[in-house]
Parts: structure tokens; sequence; C-alpha cells
């Protein structure tokens, strides 16, 4: 499985790309210079406490081919994504919410694997964030 998703990462330009830009968090910074640490805290901490439900909530839709479903929580997972800088786990879900728009099948289930690797990424970089302060 690793090695199919490292295939698609090669096919598609995410090869080598962090699992977070930098420029989102620090654009939230900016709004408030006074207290940039606190605020990306607490926003990474509420990204944190509702990512996972995301996907799993994609991943169940997926499965039984619920195709609103999949959109409302791969639409969800793709703003709250972006909006960190997670921008591959932001695309992939932009991937998965189009099916559900389609209400297809698509390729939904061999789109999981690779959501779901890429979610440890960004998990595992916010958290890593959250203990430097």
């Amino acid at each position: 499985m690793v090695a199919a998703i490292q295939e698609r990462e090669n096919s598609d330009g995410r090869r080598g790309r962090p699992p977070i830009e930098d420029e989102a968090l620090a654009a939230v910074a900016a709004l408030r210079p006074e207290a940039a640490d606190e605020l990306v805290g607490k926003i990474i901490s509420l990204y944190l406490d509702s990512s996972l439900s995301l996907v799993r909530e994609v991943r169940r839709a997926a499965e039984v081919n619920n195709a609103d479903a999949l959109y409302r929580a791969a639409h969800t997972l793709k703003s709250s994504s972006a909006s960190l800088g997670a921008v591959i786990l932001s695309e992939m879900a932009r991937d998965l919410e189009m099916i559900g728009r389609g209400k297809t099948q698509g390729d939904a289930i061999s789109l999981l694997a690779a959501l779901e690797w890429e979610y440890e990424r960004v998990r595992a970089a916010l958290e890593a964030r959250l203990k430097r302060g």
C-alpha cells in the first residue's frame, strides 16, 4: 500500500512537498501578532479535534457509497485543511469532494489510503508545531 501511495505522489507532483506550508500559519499569526503563538495553537488544536472525525466520515461515506455524505465531509476537510496550509491533504479532499458531487463511487476507495496517509503526516507536523509553541 505504501508503494502505491508513493507512486501516486510521484505521478501528481506531490512528492517532496511538506505536509504544512508555513505561509498559511504565518498568515494566521499575523492576525494577532501580540498573541500569535496562542492564536495559532488554538486553531491547530481545533483542527486536530475535528479533522480525524472528518477523515473517518469520508471513509464511511465512501465505503457505503453515500455520495452526499462524502461530498459534505470531504468539502469540510478540504476547506479546514487549506486554511492551515495542509495543501496536499486539501487537494486530496477536493478530489473526493468532486466524486461525491458527481454522485458516483468513482475512485473514492482507492484515494482513501493516500488521504489517510497524508492526514497522518499533517497531524504529526501540527502536533510538532504545538510542542514547539
